[in-house]
């Protein structure tokens, strides 16, 4: 649980980076929608 605490971590980081491209490039209401903000 230890060895996965900084994957789930990083993993975290990486779906926060495309979420905000995605947000950035494409500020679509489907975009929005598809990640239910």
């Amino acid at each position: 649980m230890i060895l996965s605490l900084p994957l789930a971590v990083t993993d975290a980081r990486v779906r926060g980076i495309r979420l905000h491209r995605a947000l950035t490039v494409k500020p679509k209401p489907l975009t929005w929608m598809s990640h239910g903000a």
